[in-house]
């Protein structure tokens, strides 16, 4: 039993260790790429990521390869965008969502602040999509920038970091 446990150890290490230098995946030579802010793969198409471009722009989620090439553009529709932050993918009662978050807040002038659930869409061509839900929230005592979001499912929370004051804060809402 022991030699079967040595032999599926040894097959299980890795000959070199993880990490070393980050090699070039691909080029976003898309000119509606050059502002993207937030990244998360899709859990629904394979070799998919979702990114999103920061204020300024319209309410777009791009799909995109890993080579970085465009695959489709996603037009948001019915919620406003004043400075989305981050995106996050999670899986929820048998969907795929991503969440934007319309967290930042550098001049420290928002009072309210919102989420977006996105249920992935069934295919990657260019369309309009509307959230599930939206969550609006504010902080508890004032204004923070948050430029970073989680999504914990199994314990119905959305996770988010302030950096505005030190040290960082982390906050949760419910899902």
């Amino acid at each position: 039993m022991a030699g079967v446990i040595a032999l599926a150890l040894a097959a299980c290490s890795r000959s070199e260790p993880a990490g070393g230098d980050a090699k070039v995946s691909g080029l976003m030579l898309d000119p509606q790429l050059r502002e993207t802010s937030g990244l998360a793969l899709s859990l629904r198409h394979r070799d998919i990521l979702w990114m999103h471009d920061d204020g300024g722009n319209p309410p777009r989620l791009f799909a995109v390869s890993r080579d970085g090439d465009r695959v489709a553009t996603f037009r948001v529709e019915g919620v406003p965008k004043t400075d989305w932050e981050d995106i996050a993918a999670f899986r929820m009662g048998g969907h795929d969502y991503v969440m934007l978050a319309d967290t930042g807040d550098n001049g420290g002038l928002r009072r309210t602040l919102q989420l977006h659930a996105i249920e992935e869409p069934a295919t990657l061509e260019n369309a309009r999509l509307k959230p599930a839900w939206s969550i609006v929230f504010r902080w508890p005592d004032g204004p923070r920038d948050c430029e970073a979001l989680a999504i914990d499912v199994r314990r119905g929370e959305v996770l988010l970091i302030s950096k505005r004051r030190q040290p960082p804060e982390l906050f949760r809402l419910a899902l």
